[in-house]
């Protein structure tokens, strides 16, 4: 790995390396990690082929790269894949400090779509402001969806495990659409959203986008797929309909559960957190094909209705 690049001007960091790999490489993904005390972000960097190797580069405003935070420091590694073999990550002795907090004219360089998104939620959480006093329920556990109008695959599979929990308080907000289709539940959700201990979704749930969870409450994201078989999210920086570096999309997620070790670190990338926060327990929904009754049941109904097999 080679160094090719390494300006820093105000907030932005541009930068550029190169690999010298000796067999050819069909699909080259490059991927850069900034790494802040225990938290780290993973972003996938522009790649392109020339002379016989792979050159990396990328812009990234310093201060918006971690959620919730400004860091004094971040120190800066590659991560090299030809999207076949295990990736390789390559350490450097780079780093940025000095890092200042954005001012208020930031949000007057935002996209007039990010704008809207930035007004929409400062008016959301001051309407939320009441809610914020009452006092998180302990035992209230919530589940969120704006896939279905009833719960399906990951998050049925783990609402229909606890809902036997002897107290458990359990609330359920599910509503097919966009976030126009959620604002006639909008105080329903400021409700349970803030005065839930434990928060499930199984998507991209727009409102907590906008709401500002609370501190002592824990949001875990179950996704509805398994494994990692396209780009989302910021796994899709430097594309088309990609999200900016800056967006809050995803980065508010204390745990992310996903299907096996081997995709931690995509889906890290794709929900713009860190590594740490991605946990390989396993699709909640495939806990089914382990049930011996279950598969049975199957069995015998696939012959009945293919009785000429």
């Amino acid at each position: 790995m080679k160094i090719e690049k390494f300006e820093v001007s105000k907030f932005v960091i541009d930068i550029a390396v190169s690999f010298a790999p000796e067999n050819e490489v069909e699909t080259p993904r490059v991927s850069i990690i900034f790494k802040s005390g225990d938290e780290d972000r993973r972003i996938p960097m522009k790649v392109q082929k020339k002379d016989g190797k792979i050159l990396a580069c990328g812009k990234y405003d310093a201060s918006q790269i971690f959620y919730g935070f400004t860091p004094k420091r971040i120190d800066i590694s590659f991560v090299f894949s030809n999207a076949r073999d295990i990736s390789v990550e390559y350490p450097s002795d780079l780093y940025v400090d000095g890092i200042k907090k954005r001012s208020l004219h930031h949000y007057f360089e935002l996209t007039s779509l990010e704008r809207s998104k930035a007004f929409a939620g400062t008016l959301l959480n001051l309407l939320s402001m009441p809610f914020r006093l009452l006092p998180i329920k302990k035992n209230r556990i919530l589940f969120l969806t704006n896939r279905t109008n009833t719960p399906t695959g990951n998050l049925k599979a783990v609402y229909d495990t606890i809902t036997g929990i002897e107290n458990a308080d359990i609330r359920l907000i599910c509503n097919k659409g966009g976030y126009k289709d959620s604002i006639h539940v909008a105080f329903k959700f400021f409700y349970l959203y803030l005065t839930s201990k434990i928060v499930f979704v199984d998507d991209y749930y727009h409102l907590i986008s906008y709401v500002k969870k609370r501190k002592k409450t824990s949001l875990i994201q179950l996704w509805h797929g398994c494994g990692a078989f396209k780009t989302f999210g910021f796994s899709r920086f430097h594309k088309s309909s990609s999200l900016e570096l800056y967006s809050v999309n995803h980065r508010q997620y204390d745990y992310a559960i996903v299907s096996s070790p081997e995709i931690c670190d995509f889906y890290a990338e794709a929900f713009g957190i860190s590594r740490k926060k991605v946990l390989a327990l396993g699709s909640p929904r495939c806990d089914i094909l382990k049930d011996a009754s279950y598969k049975a049941q199957k069995r015998e109904e696939f012959f009945s209705y293919h009785h000429h097999l």
